[in-house]
């Protein structure tokens, strides 16, 4: 391992004084909009997306006799049934909450990107060359949202906890950043003992506080995330605005990060 630079050092192990805050309250921040509201949430659609039906021209685009002319055995989706966007296509009649985003210009797609340079039609080599940000090399050391905050010039240097993800890793996109958190379950993220779990807490902390190597960083940012997790409701959220989120694992992910954003605890990157 390298030593890390003094910014992610201290983004990793920053504040004290917010663990301490955070024991006290859910709410860590000083102020409001204390950490700004520079924040990415990074969605991966790690199912089969097809795209030719997700996205497909419509009736008068010069591609639609060869899309149904593909789409055989009642695959293709009839015209009348696609929601416009521009240029003579359409999205999929599933996709209606994304046509609403559309139609406020709250969303843009992108056609036809894929690896042409590399082609091998490996699912996962595509998943891989994404998250690193490096299409045709797959050795990359880091990944693109670890360059991200390594390299953005609008973050402050001490966020409490600024890179979450919400699955049970930490994933190739947020590859050797050691601040970043894997938070699946918040109501569990705690350590794995019945008894003297204080103790334990003091012995890690001063085991991880003796350096600042990468596993030095990334020990004492769990320990602290696990301060400011505990300190928040996680059961009596109650969502501005009348939002309801769904009753499926991606809605409660969505939930997780609002609520991470709310209580201000410098979440960045979710």
């Amino acid at each position: 391992m390298t030593n890390l630079n003094r910014r992610n050092f201290i983004k990793g192990v920053s504040a004290a004084s917010a663990v301490a805050a955070a024991a006290a309250g859910p709410r860590i921040a000083m102020g409001a909009d204390i950490y700004g509201d520079n924040i990415l949430i990074f969605v991966f659609l790690r199912g089969g997306n097809d795209g030719l039906s997700f996205l497909a021209p419509m009736d008068g685009h010069p591609d639609r006799g060869h899309y149904e002319a593909l789409r055989t055995h009642n695959t293709a989706i009839p015209s009348g049934m696609l929601l416009p966007t521009a240029g003579g296509w359409g999205l999929h009649p599933a996709a209606g909450p994304l046509a609403d985003l559309w139609t406020n210009q709250s969303l843009a797609i992108v056609q036809s990107v894929g690896l042409t340079p590399f082609p091998n039609r490996s699912h996962f080599e595509a998943e891989r060359y994404v998250e690193l940000g490096t299409p045709g090399n797959r050795f990359t050391e880091t990944g693109w949202l670890t360059r991200h905050l390594q390299t953005a010039t609008n973050l402050p240097e001490s966020l409490p906890l600024p890179a979450v993800v919400t699955e049970s890793t930490i994933r190739l996109s947020l590859l050797r950043e050691p601040s970043a958190v894997a938070l699946r379950y918040p109501n569990s993220f705690q350590l794995e003992t019945s008894n003297y779990e204080t103790e334990q807490e003091l012995a890690l902390q001063d085991i991880y506080g003796q350096d600042s190597y990468e596993l030095d960083v990334a020990g004492t940012q769990a320990l602290n995330a696990m301060q400011i997790v505990k300190a928040i409701d996680w059961n009596g959220y109650v969502p501005d605005n009348s939002a309801v989120y769904p009753d499926t694992g991606f809605g409660y992910e969505m939930q997780v990060l609002a609520q991470l954003i709310k209580e201000e605890t410098g979440l960045r990157v979710g």
